[in-house]
């Protein structure tokens, strides 16, 4: 008698063992599953975020070239040149859009992801998707633009006053700095 209790104990361990398992793996498909609805309703926001990477480096890079530009260029030729340096930087962030893109969904799954899965339960991650995907939230995403570029034109009304000038000395003193850096121009043969 005892030897069948014991069996059936140990059945009954192992199946609610068994289950356990299966119980744990269904939460973390459930969680993967979560997830990837998360960073699909996401997903806009982070491409963005990876365009805007390269936007700040291109920004700069346009930044550094225009100092060359007025300190090296004849002023006939500095507005088409910068007009050319623009068109390029354009040109060169339409071209790597889609690799910009792609990296960023792959990336995605293992940075965002992994910190959902760790820090959130699948009921938390529910609500999450819950909201995102709500209709109010796609609206309030897509007028998100609107907003930023009403507040940022706020902002530059606002601060005008004091920045412009500020801005135009830097420009000036980085110029000085450029032109004081040059080498002096040779020296003309006499005659």
């Amino acid at each position: 008698m005892k030897s069948k209790l014991g069996r059936h104990a140990l059945t009954l361990l192992a199946f609610t063992l068994v289950a356990g398992s299966a119980h744990a793996q269904g939460a973390e498909a459930e969680k993967k599953a979560l997830v990837a609805k998360i960073l699909k309703a996401q997903q806009p926001g982070i491409e963005q975020f990876a365009i805007g990477l390269a936007q700040g480096t291109m920004k700069q890079m346009l930044r550094n070239a225009e100092q060359v530009v007025t300190a090296r260029v004849p002023a006939d030729k500095r507005e088409a040149t910068a007009k050319a340096m623009v068109g390029e930087a354009q040109a060169a962030l339409k071209d790597l859009t889609p690799t910009l893109k792609a990296s960023a969904m792959k990336h995605a799954q293992t940075s965002f992801g992994s910190t959902l899965e760790s820090k959130f339960s699948v009921a938390e991650l529910k609500e999450i998707a819950q909201v995102l995907e709500s209709p109010t939230m796609r609206r309030f995403n897509q007028a998100g633009p609107e907003m930023q570029q009403a507040l940022a034109q706020a902002i530059a009304n606002d601060t005008k006053g004091a920045v412009e000038p500020r801005l135009k000395a830097l420009d000036q003193k980085l110029v000085h700095l450029v032109n004081a850096a040059l080498p002096p121009p040779p020296a003309s043969p006499e005659s």
